[in-house]
This record gives structure tokens, C-alpha cells and sequence, in this order.
């Protein structure tokens, strides 16, 4: 989509430090320095606001504390901005114009990129009110908010007393504004693990997961996994936390198992619904819903569980919708289109917020403690916050760019996807590989304050100097040897994966 609107003359702003497919055909590419993308989009906020160059009659009606943030982005001048981003203030000038000029505009993120800073909620809430503030939400060709398709809640909150891990010191995880989430921070889990405290974890069940490799800190992942006295993986292949197991069982593929409705396409308002329907049957593969069902009643939770198969079970999950399993496993095999064709809904019912309104100053997180205005907050490993550690650890560590080849710690052992990509690999601006004596191709050593890796060597130009970029889910030179989980986001709890400090060396 975004390649077509090329062609009909839509303007294209990528920012990434790295030098992406997508940023080689934009029409400005921004590399800012990792995880401060909090203050480049305070910076763009900056030159809107001061060049008037928002939509007021929006902002007059459909706001609340705009007045605040006028005030609150004179803190971030462009000149600091910059010296912070490494981003040029007039590149900061020139996206800001043009972002508030071009009608409609909207801002495409990447998953889970901008959350895991320092400043992550922060960034997600300036990046909302750059399009609130300049005319894009629900408009055609902005940012259009989805209606979901009405389901019955699995979750049974009601029958747990106890609140999830994390629910205490990051309760915006749990219930926001009296809508209950029903989520805890689960990087906490492996300190509890080791420690025992708040209380003891004995036993953990894994399904379609593989924290040995893919968690921060993998030592310590691994340290705790093998501290329980039960450990149950469920999975396709013998995966590194299987091998940590007490019982494997194994998993039906997406092939073998019927699936609930996904919406995984979205067309304005609409959401795509379609069945994934089971093609056969190996074995004694069960599916996801059967073991969870038969252990529910093992354990003696039939009454909370009444369902006998997955038919029933997205039967009860529909009845909200109006769908029915008959007519998306008959009727519409190949799917439908659901929802409505209107946009700016919030002119009938207003936004879902306790104001009704945009909350640009919000007082849900300033009664939590929390910054009400976005605001950043540099890394707790980065160089402007800790520069004594920066001159031990210099160079910048980002993790997790993706591979279109891999999902995660999977897919390695497809021989065709291993050829195209056999090994993982550092990617180092020439000018930084020189610093450090280390040519394209050689081996590697990165080290931080978690421990050490190594790993061969790309020297590219599509990577800003200064950074190295390593990516994840690879057993040989795992990344999160290298990364840090302790809570770094103060709303969620998320680790700064994005913005860590390191050193690197020539393996001799």
C-alpha cells in the first residue's frame, strides 16, 4: 500500500537508524540514535505547534490540555533535540512542515520498536497527538480507528483473587481508567523464579514460546527455568527451553487444528474474519484448545470450562458478534469483511476516554504518578545519562531488526530460509568497524555489562556510526546474552532493548 501511494505521488518520511528497504525509497530518511524517538517527536510537536501549523478547530473541540503543551515543548528547542537525537535540526523542520501540510497524513509504526525504551508509553502518546493535533484521526487515508469485532471474554477474573506479577508497580498493565487489561509484567517472573519472592513460582507450562533464547538475559531466563519443579514445553521442534523441560508434548501445526476467527487484515473501519480450518491430522498431535480444555477438566474446572471441542469454544466467543461458526466454516468459507464504512465516530459517541476527548494532558497518569505530558527520558544505559559507563561500554547496542525470513527464534532449521540467511550478523558503519580494527566478515567480540558474544561482522553504510545492530532469536551469538530485563519504561515495565551500551573488539 505504502509503495502505491508512492506512485500516485504520496510523500514518504522513514525514521531508522538502520538504512532499511523502505527508508532507500524515502523521501527523507531521519536516522535518529536509538530510543529517542520520544524527543524527535517532541521536537516535531515543537515546530507545529510554534509555526501554527495545526488543525485549531480540532484541537478548540476535540481536545484536552493543549494549553499545557504548548508550554511543555519549549523545553525541547531543536538545538536540543538534536543534540540528543543526532537527528539535524532543519531534517527535524523539514518533516514537521510537511507532516502538518500534506492532508491527510498518518504514521505507520513498527511493532514493538518504539516500546522497548526508557520512553516507550511516552513516545506512543506524542506520536497520537501529532496526528490529534494536526487533523489525521479517522479520516480517510489517516489514522482510522478500527472498531474490534465483539467476542465473549475467555478471562475469568473474577475467580483469581490475586493480582498478576507486576500489577503493583506497573497497574496501568492490569486495569486503565476502570477497563480491566488483566495483565501483569512478566519480566519480573524470572527474578521471582530465582528469589522466591513476592512468592514462589513451582511450575510453568510454555506453548508456542522459547524464552531460553528470546528473553532478555538469557542467562537468567535459563537459571530460572531450570529452578522450577515443573517445567511443561509444548512445541513442534525440541527448542532450547524443550530441552530444559520435564515433559515435551507435542504441538498440532496450523495445519492439523481448527483456530478462532482472526482479523489479521484491516480496510477502513472494517476487520477481515475468517476460520482457519484444520487440513488434517498426524498422530497424536493436539491442538492449543484441546490440552488446555481436557487439562481444565483434569483439574477439576469443568464448570468454568463447559465447552466439549473448539467448536463450542468460538460458538460462546462469537455470540457478541452475530457470527456463527456454521457460516465461516460453510457459508463464508473464505472469510468476510466486518464492521462499517464511517469515519470520524467520534463526532456520535465522542472518543473512549474519561474526558470523551483527546487527552493530551492526561490525568489518568498524573493521579498514577506519571508524566501527564509526554516527556523523554534517556536510557538508564545511555550516553548522555551515564557517561562514566559510556566510556567503558562506547558503542550503542539495538537488537531485534527483523529477518522477513524468521519469526522469532523459529524457522532456522527451513534449509531453504537458512540459505538465504546461514549465519547472524553484526551490522557496523565503516567508520566504527575502523575505530575498533575490525574488517567485513571477521569475527566480533560484543560485550556489555550482562556478558559477552561473538559473532562475524557486516560493515555497511546503512547503519548510523557509533551503533551496532545485532538481531535475535539465534541460539549461536544470542543477543539477549548481551540484553538487560529489568523494567525500564516506568508505566509498562519494558525493557530498554532498543538502547543499551556495549563495547566491541577484533576476536584475536
Amino acid at each position: 500500500y505504502i509503495l502505491k501511494s508512492r506512485k500516485k505521488g504520496a510523500k514518504l518520511i522513514v525514521i531508522d537508524p538502520r538504512n532499511t528497504s523502505m527508508a532507500k525509497r524515502a523521501d527523507i530518511h531521519a536516522r535518529p540514535r536509538p530510543g529517542t524517538d520520544c524527543a524527535l517527536a517532541l521536537g516535531l510537536l515543537n515546530v507545529i505547534i510554534s509555526e501554527k501549523l495545526y488543525d485549531s478547530e480540532f484541537v478548540d473541540k476535540w481536545t484536552v490540555g493543549f494549553d499545557k503543551l504548548v508550554e511543555h515543548i519549549k523545553l525541547y528547542p531543536l538545538s536540543e533535540v538534536e543534540r540528543i537525537t543526532w537527528v539535524p535540526a532543519e531534517t527535524i523542520r523539514e518533516i514537521a512542515r510537511i507532516f502538518a501540510t500534506t492532508k491527510p497524513a498518518t504514521i505507520v509504526q513498527g511493532g514493538n520498536s518504539l516500546d522497548q525504551c526508557s520512553s516507550g508509553t511516552q513516545t506512543n502518546r506524542a506520536m497520537s497527538i501529532l496526528q490529534a493535533i494536526t487533523g489525521n484521526l479517522d479520516v480517510p487515508g489517516g489514522f482510522v480507528l478500527t472498531g474490534a469485532v465483539p467476542l465473549n471474554p475467555m478471562r475469568m477474573p473474577g475467580l483469581v483473587k490475586e493480582l498478576p506479577l507486576g500489577a503493583d508497580e506497573f497497574p496501568f498493565s492490569y486495569q486503565v481508567a476502570g477497563h480491566l487489561i488483566g495483565e501483569g509484567q512478566a519480566t519480573l517472573m524470572p527474578d521471582t523464579i530465582i528469589t522466591g519472592s513476592p512468592y514462589p513460582i513451582k511450575a510453568m507450562i510454555v506453548s508456542g514460546s522459547n524464552p531460553a533464547v528470546t528473553w532478555p538475559n538469557s542467562p537468567k531466563m535459563v537459571e530460572a527455568l531450570k529452578k522450577l519443579d515443573l517445567l511443561v514445553v509444548m512445541d513442534l521442534f525440541m527448542t532450547e527451553t524443550a530441552r530444559l523441560a520435564h515433559i515435551v508434548l507435542p504441538a498440532a501445526t496450523f495445519l492439523e487444528r481448527d483456530e478462532m476467527p482472526v482479523f489479521p487484515f484491516i480496510d477502513r473501519n472494517r476487520r477481515y474474519v475468517m476460520l482457519e480450518k484444520k487440513a488434517t491430522e498426524i498422530r497424536e498431535c493436539r491442538s492449543d484448545f484441546d490440552f488446555w480444555l481436557e487439562l481444565a477438566k483434569k483439574m477439576g474446572y469443568s464448570e468454568h470450562f463447559p465447552w466439549k471441542d473448539i467448536d463450542e469454544v468460538m460458538a460462546y466467543l462469537l455470540e457478541p458478534s452475530g457470527l456463527t461458526v456454521k457460516q465461516l466454516r460453510e457459508e463464508d468459507a473464505g472469510g468476510l469483511s466486518f464492521g462499517f464504512d464511517r469515519y470520524k465516530e467520534y463526532e456520535h459517541k465522542g472518543f473512549p476516554t474519561p474526558s470523551g476527548k483527546v487527552e493530551i494532558y492526561s490525568e489518568t497518569l498524573q493521579k498514577a504518578g506519571y508524566d501527564p505530558l509526554p516527556s523523554y527520558t534517556e536510557s538508564p544505559e545511555g550516553p548522555l545519562s551515564n557517561p562514566e559507563l559510556a566510556k567503558e561500554y562506547p558503542v550503542i547496542l539495538t537488537t531485534g531488526g527483523r529477518y522477513k525470513e524468521f519469526l522469532h527464534s523459529g524457522q532456522r532449521n527451513i534449509p531453504r530460509l537458512r540459505h538465504l540467511v546461514p549465519e547472524p550478523l553484526a551490522e557496523i558503519h565503516p567508520q566504527t568497524a575502523a575505530k575498533y580494527g575490525i574488517g567485513d566478515g571477521e569475527t566480533a567480540v560484543v560485550e556489555t555489562k550482562r556478558g559477552s558474544i561473538e559473532i562475524k561482522v557486516k560493515v555497511t553504510e546503512d547503519i548510523v556510526p557509533g551503533i551496532i545492530h545485532i538481531p535475535h532469536g539465534w541460539v549461536q551469538a544470542n543477543v539477549d546474552v548481551l540484553t538487560d530485563g529489568s523494567p525500564a519504561d516506568p508505566v509498562t515495565g519494558f525493557p530498554a532493548l532498543k538502547q543499551l551500551l556495549c563495547k566491541v573488539r577484533r576476536k584475536v
